[in-house]
């Protein structure tokens, strides 16, 4: 499927206003490149630099992408530098990671695991996130928790902002594209199956994924030893495996279970929409807090 081009007003910087150390702290890896610790303006901030044709091309689709959608649970580029052979994503920098990230680190000290509710509100605020790419017809295509950034300052209120859209689709209808394009663990059975079109429910399906991360609360990846290989895990998923809910059906919700393995269904038209999922979230928070 060939990109359409975006039209958007991404601000250009030149390189010389960015700082960026040798020693620079890295806060995360991209499909386009290492995301780093750097400073513009006299604030912190994360910038994904890329120094390679044709990585740099998508990063300039990345940065315009994020910059078109506006939403507070969206990552907001702040700026581009587009120089010859070097280009960097100035983006803000939050201040836990990924959530991956957080799961992990929070899972090691317990004093400062996550409530139940406060994992269910940043599910709520990526959903809402999503919903708004789907509402403008885009396809994220790499929903993984290592792709949901969060700032878990105050945990009753968190920060979390979908980001890298390195592999997105802005379509209105099915689209094809390429075998195993995704992350093998969040890729639905469609992702597996030579000519099929596929929707935004492949990123509903991935979405089904980080509910079962969240649930779980450890930053592991969802599959086992057999994610090693990326279509070893296909099979698995066409058949109709789905990462274990050991552990999750005794403590959580029945509400927040069923919504998770709807997600995760194999026929794509039997998945909510983001909107429902949104709703969905909301009404099993609601619940929680009474």
């Amino acid at each position: 499927m060939q990109r359409r081009s975006l039209s958007c007003k991404l601000p250009r910087i030149s390189r010389s206003l960015l700082t960026v150390q040798d020693s620079a702290r890295t806060v995360g890896k991209g499909g386009c490149g290492s995301v780093l610790e750097g400073e513009y303006d006299g604030r912190p901030v994360a910038v994904k630099i890329c120094k390679e044709s044709p990585y740099i091309e998508l990063l300039r689709y990345e940065g315009e992408a994020l910059y078109s959608l506006q939403h507070p649970c969206l990552l907001r580029p702040i700026a581009l530098v587009d120089e010859r052979g070097f280009c960097a994503l100035v983006m803000p920098l939050y201040k836990h990671g990924s959530v991956m990230d957080a799961l992990y680190e929070r899972n090691r000290n317990p004093a400062s695991k996550l409530t139940q509710a406060q994992r269910v509100r940043m599910a709520l605020k990526a959903a809402q996130g999503l919903a708004c790419m789907h509402r403008h017809n885009w396809v994220h295509l790499d929903i993984k928790s290592q792709n949901l950034l969060c700032d878990l300052t105050n945990p009753d209120d968190p920060a979390v902002a979908v980001a890298d859209l390195g592999l997105a689709q802005h379509t209105a209808g099915p689209f094809s594209i390429g075998l195993g394009c995704g992350t093998g663990p969040w890729m639905g059975p469609e992702h597996y199956r030579p000519n099929v079109q596929l929707t935004n429910k492949v990123d509903i399906y991935a979405f089904g994924v980080v509910l079962w991360e969240l649930a779980q609360h450890c930053g592991s990846l969802p599959s086992g030893n057999y994610t090693k290989s990326q279509w070893k895990h296909g099979v698995h998923t066409v058949r109709g495996r789905r990462p274990s809910c050991q552990g999750i059906l005794q403590y959580w919700p029945n509400d927040y279970v069923a919504l998770m393995r709807a997600c995760w269904r194999t026929k794509p038209e039997d998945r909510p929409c983001a909107e429902c999922v949104v709703r969905q979230l909301a009404a099993i928070l609601e619940k929680m807090e009474r």
